[in-house]
């Protein structure tokens, strides 16, 4: 089942959307052959906080509004709420790794994927390159 599935990350989510990124068209055909294959994406409830604040204070609210209510709509999504483990692992490894420029969501990330057993994680944050237990796609 976990094959199955990915997390997705804010900066992935952005690449997709908006066409100037640098990765928008990596991103969206990775997107596409995921969901095509009936694979989904699991979606953090920081991740979509995240996202949700970039794209309304670098683009629009409207944009952001689009985008929430696709991934919200979107059954190639599901919603993953923090529980408090997570949150205890997230800020466990948010302390542990000071060396790292990791953000919170980055060590949100990885709790969840070490909790759910899902390593891949649908990014293109050099960050994760940095975590041995979790494979960065595209």
């Amino acid at each position: 089942m976990t094959a199955r599935l990915a997390l997705i990350d804010t900066n992935a989510i952005v690449a997709v959307v908006i066409e100037t990124e640098r990765h928008h068209p990596a991103a969206r055909d990775f997107l596409l052959r995921w969901l095509d294959d009936g694979k989904r994406f699991l979606l953090p409830d920081l991740v979509f906080v995240e996202t949700m604040n970039l794209l309304r204070s670098r683009f629009a609210p409207a944009v952001a509004i689009n985008v929430g209510q696709e991934l919200r709509s979107n059954r190639g999504y599901i919603a993953v709420r923090s529980e408090p483990p997570i949150e205890r692992d997230s800020w466990a490894i948010f302390q542990r790794y000071q060396d790292k420029s990791w953000s919170y969501t980055d060590c949100h990330l990885l709790a969840l994927a070490r909790s759910l057993q899902v390593p891949r994680v649908f990014t293109f944050d050099h960050h994760f390159q940095q975590m041995p237990e979790v494979e960065r796609v595209p």
